[in-house]
């Protein structure tokens, strides 16, 4: 997702969190725009100012592609 390149803008993306495992500091967010379901992790939580998060708490977030994986996680999170 990211910025704009035209506006510089975040563009965030909604959706719910479906679980989040504190032991392990990971979590995974149902997008309400139907797209595969995106994971995250503590340091994000961390740099938002939060320190956990609740199953089924509204979140609008960007995401990011991991170079090395190619896997897509979330790389801001906000509460909704």
């Amino acid at each position: 997702m990211g910025r704009s390149h035209r506006t510089g803008v975040l563009i965030l993306i909604s959706g719910i969190v479906k679980f989040y495992n504190t032991e392990r500091g990971v979590g995974l967010i149902r997008r309400n725009d139907g797209e595969k379901d995106v994971r995250f992790f503590l340091d994000v939580l961390k740099t938002a100012g939060l320190t956990t998060i609740k199953e089924r708490q509204k979140v609008r977030f960007d995401t990011q592609e991991n170079p090395e994986t190619g896997k897509i996680t979330a790389s801001h999170i906000e509460l909704d």
